[in-house]
């Protein structure tokens, strides 16, 4: 995209400033480089960095995810005993302060796109610090063409999450997937990205070594957006409620083999749906989300628990997010945020049946 090619750098910017799942901060400096294109041969900009960061006020009814019950059934020799829980092991509500910082480095060379991200979450609550956490991560992706109809991506990650005193889980892995470009009836304004492939995660768990696994895998996903006039119908412009709506499906299916024998559940057996939707409502933006997942064990979990039957549980989580930007300049790039989450894991095993919602609220900047 530099000095000559003014024609196929026009269509490559026209292709990426169509895709679905385009980072909005980048729309405008695609906008600025389309303009110039237009004025003759210049070089554009190959690399774009992005920083968000949040922090928001919450009230949690789970803060240490313990289980829905005030009591359990223990299976033993001389028949079945019922225990009260310990009020420490029983769900604790209360307020949390969350904060978030997120980097993004994409670099483009040639066709190819090269994006580096890095993220740190934290939660800080009054319960003296043996419900908060401090979760960070970071991953790659390598894009080969984001501009043609079919393209390979892959991904490497690495994640932990030290929960309360403790560096609770682990995890690295990557990723590799095929994916396609769909267009509807020939409309830039409607098109779809479909990507099937495969992962592998390595997981470990610091304060039980026991548990540690190898997750292997099976994933496709789904990302469609819809321009403005996708809403006209029949004389009517829906689009004044819901402007440029994105939809999102993934779906992993997989197992994970434990790294030595003996682990309580043996091998896990996982399936996960996420769905999302994504619109603008006027200046503000609603964004919605649904989350599935189901594990299996291959083998009982503990004698104690239902005479070591195998545990299969699924958990259900829905969230909804209404964002709403603040004057500019003086707040610059900053918006307001409410958000509401549930979720609910039903399980064979009473010890593993949980039920958990949060509702914040707080700021987020976007900033390049």
């Amino acid at each position: 995209l530099t000095q000559g090619d003014v024609a196929g750098a026009r269509q490559l910017l026209d292709m990426v400033a169509a895709r679905p799942d385009l980072p909005e901060h980048l729309g405008p400096s695609l906008q600025k480089s389309r303009e110039q294109l237009a004025q003759g041969p210049v070089t554009v900009q190959t690399t774009a960095t992005r920083w968000q960061l949040s922090t928001a006020l919450a009230h949690d009814s789970n803060l240490n995810n313990a289980p829905a019950a005030s009591q359990l059934t223990l299976t033993v020799p001389r028949g079945p005993v019922t225990l009260p829980l310990e009020k420490e092991f029983q769900s604790q509500s209360g307020a949390a302060w969350l904060n978030a910082a997120q980097w993004q480095l994409a670099h483009a060379v040639g066709r190819q796109v090269f994006l580096l991200a890095a993220d740190m979450r934290s939660r800080i609550t009054s319960q003296n610090g043996s419900t908060g956490y401090l979760q960070s991560g970071l991953s790659g992706y390598w894009m080969q063409d984001p501009a043609a109809d079919s393209q390979w991506v892959g991904q490497l990650s690495w994640g932990q999450l030290r929960f309360g005193n403790q560096r609770l889980y682990s995890s690295d892995g990557g990723s590799l997937q095929r994916q396609w470009k769909i267009f509807a009836a020939q409309d830039l304004q409607r098109v779809c990205r479909l990507g099937a492939g495969v992962e592998l995660e390595n997981r470990r768990y610091p304060t039980s070594p026991s548990l540690d696994g190898l997750y292997r895998g099976l994933l496709l996903s789904a990302n469609c957006a819809h321009g403005s006039q996708a809403g006209q119908a029949d004389g009517m412009d829906i689009t004044q409620w819901f402007d440029r709506p994105q939809y999102g499906l993934l779906l992993r299916v997989g197992e994970d083999q434990a790294r030595a024998s003996g682990r309580a559940g043996g091998r896990y057996q996982r399936a996960e749906l996420r769905l999302s939707w994504e619109a603008r409502v006027g200046v503000s933006r609603l964004l919605a989300d649904y989350n599935w997942t189901r594990q299996l064990d291959s083998e009982g979990y503990s004698p104690l628990f239902d005479n070591n039957a195998r545990r299969n549980s699924a958990r259900h989580g829905v969230r909804v997010t209404l964002s709403y930007p603040l004057p500019q300049p003086q707040w610059k790039g900053a918006e307001l945020f409410a958000s509401l989450e549930l979720s609910r894991q039903n399980s064979n095993l009473p010890a593993f049946q949980t039920r958990q919602k949060t509702v914040m609220t707080g700021l987020r900047w976007d900033l390049p």
